[in-house]
Parts: structure tokens; C-alpha cells; sequence
């Protein structure tokens, strides 16, 4: 068996033709050992191929900004290992951008060492490095407050003690400020970094998403904020500590404009594992996800948001419940073909919603048989809708069904689709009654556990295709993201709610020109582009069956959206600004929407 093994892992170095077939083996056989493996060498690849030395261009380039400003690094220091301390200040030392000062503030170690390192650094005599040495320990947020007040640059950056920024990190920053003086917060991707330097699990993050903000702490590190704006807030607060960052971030967003918070797609921050460090094991912090709860609770109650927020069973990850004001009418809207998956579909609309207030309603053909043995099969009103088509395109049902409903909200539902877990409908009309959420998509997964769409991701040459599709989902892809509340371009028809006057306002679908399968992602850029968010919510969950599919109409999760080549080419001609890059899925990542690093060069 070891010897089966080595082979098929030399076979699967070696021959490129057989990459997928010997990947699946090698996942049989080694699970998730093997992912972290080929995680980690696609890494390595990646960095061989997009982080080539630049230093002469980039100092060059730097001849030519017209701001330079200083930048001063907030290190609060505690106890580390001399050795880390140094790499840390290191990385600090080789920026491509010298206009910086280190803020260093001793939290009042009792390691000797960490004292003697720091008066070596001290003794070098540059004026940029500035330290002050505590009496007793004030803990994180006290220790980063009085790094603070050592501050005296326009802009401050937080970096940990152990920690190692990228040699251009600050130069990358400079350059966003030269583009957009009036940024606030600038925050960038990061990896992980080991003792012996080994670099590993790269987090290609999102453009800024307000919703994923509260539901874990993304942006992280290099964060880069306008220190203005952080003296206004009053810095960092005692009793968040473990999450006196991310406690700070949600009080500065409150400060400011979302157009003046900027993601940069590359890694500039490495983020060190050593023992006992959240970066190895997450739970080595209890405290702090308490603290980070709390932190999200006071932001949503400081904008007059009822909510509670709950810690989820991801690491570092939690959902916002927030209160339905009042119980406004939901109409839930079906186009049918098959009476089998009908009955299926209302069964578990039946045995999964205790809400009370909703109506639905089945657009169907002219068939005689489409409405028996099912009047009594659901509590609520069930009205039937014959579009006089025998078999109609869905967005033409699903606009007469909109026409026919009484409802303030709207809920485009396949009928393949099986509901799986009671409070799904709630979760959907607790984000849709937001003023600024136009639409919201749940997750729908396969009859196999594994996911069809939790989210569509655009593609410049597909249009778009779904997010995590084949992953399983009781699985963690990608930190956890298909499991939280959070942003995204577009979401699926096949469960779509929206509010009824918004759908009126664009038109409906637009049945006319995309009559099979791009009606959906139409209708979410209609609502995007007049200011509106996308939401995709884990806690909607379905199941799809697909052992009678819908004629020509392709449903969620299928693979056939890109065989309708009139359609495409409506889409890119209509929407192609948009196509090429999907703001909530990170450039680096491959653009098969699964997460996966991208191979090759990534275009600047």
C-alpha cells in the first residue's frame, strides 16, 4: 500500500495529463493531509511566479510620489523571543519606503532577554526607532495606547511583535494614498509564516464587504489607518483585549466612507506560528472571541440595529441574528414543470416555516393534472398562475408570479429545491428588511453533501460561475467563508428573495433578452449598480434534486449556464465593465470560483 502511494504521488508530480484523475486518488487516500499538501506547494509555485524582486523599479517609481507620508508602526512588546523581535524589526528596517518611525512600547516584560534585545535595537541610535519601557503590564490595548501616543505620522500601521511585513508592504500603501489622498483604511492579504520561514496558508481577502466584516475579522493584517480618525475614536479599549483590533476597526468604519476604505490583492504580512499562537491553534485564545462578540454587539447597538450575535463553531467566525420588525408578507414564487419535485418543494416549505405571514404562488402551464392533491399539501394561501406557455421560461413565470403576489417581499424558488433545516426563511427576511440589501441568496447543496452555489462569482469569459461548488459542506474551505454571512456579486434564482418594489423598479427579470440563464445575475447587477448589496446566507439551506431538470432553463449550481452563447454575449456587452473583475473574490484566486490559489501571473 506505502509503496502504491509513493507512486501515484511521483506519477502525480510528473505527469500533467493525469493531474486530476491522480488528484482524486491521492484525496482518497490521504483526505485532508493530501489538500494541505498540494495547498502548500501551489503556494510555493505562486510565490516563485508573482514575487520577483522589483526593487530597483519600485525605488524608482518612489522618486515620483507626490506624497511620501510618514507611516508609524504601532508594536506593542511583551515577552517575545529575541529572535522574533528581530526579524520582525528586520522586515521593518528592509522597506523599499523609508519614511517611517517604530513605535515600540515594553507592556512590562519580566523576560530579561526581550529587554536586552530591545536596548540593542535602542542603541543603534536611528532616530526612527522610538522606545518606551512600561512599569506593569496594561495588556494589549493599554500597551498598544501608549505605543500610539509615541505616534506622530499621518497614517499608522499595527504590526505584531513577532510578525514580518513584505519589503514593499509600505511602499504599496504610499502608492494607494498617491491614487486616493482621502483613504482612511487600507488592508492588504496575508499568510502565515513558520519558525524556519516557511510561508503557507495565503488569505486572498475580498474589496471591503461591510456584511463579512461582522461576521469575522478579515481585513487583519497590514492594516493602515488615517490617525486622525483613530485618535478621534479614542484608540483601542480595554476589555477587548485579543480583539482590540478588530474592535477598532468597527468603530473606525463607523467614521468613515466605505469609497474610502481599499483593499490592496497581494500578501504584505506574515503572520509568524510559533507555539501557542492563534495562527497554529485558534482556540489558543478563548478570551478573544468573547471580546470580539461583544465588539460586534456594540457596533450594531451604537447604529440602532436590534440583533444578537452569536460566536459560530468556525474559529474566529459569528452571525449576526437580527430582529424582523414587525411581519411583513413574504410571497414565495414557484415555477413548476414537474408536479413530483413540486410536491417535495411545498412539503418542506410545510414542515420547515413557522413563519406566519407569506403566500405562494405556482406559476405553471395549462395542465390539468398541476394542481391536484396539492390545495391541502401547504397551511398558507397556495395560488396556482397558468402563464399560457406549456412550458414557460422561468423568468417569464417568475415575473407573473411577482405580478399576481401581495407580498412586500418576493422569494424566487426552484422547485427542485428541498428545504432542509427549519428558520431558513427568517434568515433570508432578516437581512432583505435592511434598507441596503437588495437581494439575498441562501446555499444550496447536492444531493451527494456536497455544495452547488453558496454565491455566484463573475467571470469575464463564463459570466459567472458558483462559489465552492463540489467542496463538501460540512468541510471548511477557504477560512470557513461559505459558512458565514457575507457579500458577493450575485446569487442564484433558484432561491433569490428581494424586495418587491426594488424588483419593480428594474424592470423584473428581463425575460426578453435573457430568457434561459442569465436573468438572475442580471437583475443583481440591476440592484448593485443603484447602490444596493448582494448577500449570500449559509443559514438558508437547501438541497436540489436533479433527476428531472428543467428543459432548457439550467438551475442552480448547473455547469450548462455558459452553453447559451447568445446570452453571454448579451451579458458582455451589457455588464462587461463588471465581468472582469469580481470586487468580492480576490484576483489571485483561480477563476473557477473554488478558492483555489491562481496558477501563473497574476496581472498587476
Amino acid at each position: 500500500m506505502i509503496e502504491t502511494l509513493s507512486r501515484l504521488r511521483r506519477i502525480h508530480r510528473r505527469d500533467g495529463v493525469r493531474r486530476a484523475a491522480i488528484k482524486l486518488l491521492l484525496f482518497a487516500f490521504y483526505g485532508k493531509r493530501f489538500r494541505e499538501e498540494l495547498d502548500a506547494r501551489d503556494y510555493r509555485r505562486w510565490i516563485r511566479k508573482n514575487e520577483r524582486s522589483r526593487e530597483d523599479d519600485i525605488r524608482e517609481q518612489l522618486k515620483g510620489f507626490r506624497l511620501q507620508p510618514l507611516i508609524s508602526l504601532i508594536v506593542p512588546v511583551y515577552n517575545v523571543q529575541p529572535r522574533w523581535l528581530d526579524r520582525c524589526l528586520r522586515s521593518v528596517e528592509d522597506q523599499y519606503y523609508g519614511n517611517w518611525e517604530l513605535c515600540l512600547y515594553d507592556d512590562g516584560s519580566s523576560a530579561k532577554e526581550t529587554i536586552e534585545s530591545l536596548k540593542q535595537w535602542e542603541g543603534k541610535r536611528d532616530p526612527r526607532i522610538k522606545i518606551r519601557y512600561g512599569r506593569r503590564n496594561l495588556h494589549i490595548s493599554g500597551a498598544s495606547n501608549e505605543a500610539l501616543k509615541m505616534a506622530t505620522g499621518e497614517f499608522i500601521a499595527l504590526l505584531d511583535h513577532d510578525d514580518e511585513l513584505s519589503p514593499d508592504a509600505l511602499w504599496e500603501n504610499v502608492k494607494v494614498i498617491n491614487r486616493q489622498p482621502d483613504v482612511d483604511m487600507i488592508y492588504s492579504d496575508e499568510d502565515k509564516i513558520s519558525e524556519t520561514g516557511e510561508r503557507s496558508t495565503p488569505f486572498f481577502k475580498p474589496a471591503w464587504s461591510p456584511d463579512l466584516i461582522l461576521s469575522h475579522m478579515y481585513s487583519g493584517h497590514l492594516g493602515v489607518y488615517r490617525k486622525a480618525l483613530v485618535d478621534r475614536i479614542g484608540g483601542f479599549r480595554a476589555g477587548y483585549e485579543g480583539s482590540q483590533d478588530y474592535d477598532l476597526v468597527l468603530r473606525f468604519i463607523e467614521r468613515t466612507k466605505e469609497e474610502r476604505i481599499v483593499h490592496i490583492p497581494k500578501i504584505l504580512y506574515h503572520w509568524r506560528m510559533i507555539a501557542g499562537s492563534t495562527a497554529i491553534r485558534p482556540g489558543a485564545k478563548n478570551y478573544a472571541y468573547e471580546a470580539a462578540r461583544q465588539a460586534i454587539s456594540d457596533c450594531l447597538e451604537q447604529k440602532g440595529e436590534k440583533a444578537v450575535v452569536k460566536i459560530s463553531d468556525q474559529w474566529g467566525c459569528y452571525r449576526v441574528i437580527r430582529k424582523i420588525a414587525g411581519e411583513p408578507k413574504v410571497s414565495i414564487v414557484i415555477c413548476s414543470a414537474d408536479q413530483g419535485a413540486l410536491a417535495r418543494c411545498l412539503k418542506s416549505i410545510s414542515q420547515t416555516v413557522t413563519y406566519g405571514n407569506i403566500e405562494i404562488i405556482v406559476v405553471a402551464g395549462p395542465r390539468a393534472d398541476s394542481r391536484d392533491g396539492l390545495e391541502g399539501s401547504v397551511t398558507p394561501p397556495l395560488v396556482f398562475v397558468e402563464s399560457g406557455d406549456i412550458d414557460p421560461p422561468a423568468p417569464r413565470a417568475y415575473n407573473l408570479g411577482a405580478d399576481r403576489s401581495g407580498g412586500e417581499y418576493l422569494l424566487f424558488l426552484e422547485e427542485r429545491l428541498e428545504a432542509v433545516k427549519a428558520g431558513w426563511l427568517e434568515a433570508m427576511l432578516e437581512q432583505i428588511q435592511r434598507k441596503e440589501i437588495g437581494i439575498v441568496g441562501g446555499e444550496i447543496l447536492k444531493e451527494d453533501g456536497t455544495i452547488a452555489s453558496a454565491g455566484l462569482v463573475l467571470d469575464k469569459e463564463r459570466v459567472c460561475v458558483n462559489a465552492f461548488e463540489d467542496y463538501r459542506h460540512d468541510n471548511v474551505p477557504y477560512f470557513g467563508q461559505h459558512h458565514v454571512i457575507r457579500n458577493c456579486s450575485a446569487v442564484p434564482a433558484g432561491c433569490l428573495m428581494t424586495k418587491k418594489e426594488l424588483f419593480a423598479e428594474a424592470g423584473g427579470f428581463s425575460e426578453e433578452a435573457l430568457p434561459r440563464v442569465y436573468y438572475d445575475v442580471d437583475l443583481c447587477l440591476k440592484l448593485a449598480q443603484r447602490g444596493y448589496r448582494i448577500l449570500y446566507t449559509p443559514f438558508a439551506k437547501f438541497m436540489i434534486h436533479r433527476k428531472k431538470a428543467r428543459g432548457k432553463t439550467p438551475g442552480p449550481g448547473s455547469n450548462r449556464r455558459d452553453r447559451d452563447p447568445e446570452e453571454k454575449s448579451y451579458m458582455k456587452k451589457t455588464w462587461g465593465h463588471c465581468l472582469g473583475h469580481d470586487p468580492f473574490y480576490n484576483p489571485n484566486l483561480s477563476s473557477d470560483g473554488k478558492f483555489n490559489i491562481r496558477t501563473g501571473v497574476v496581472p498587476s
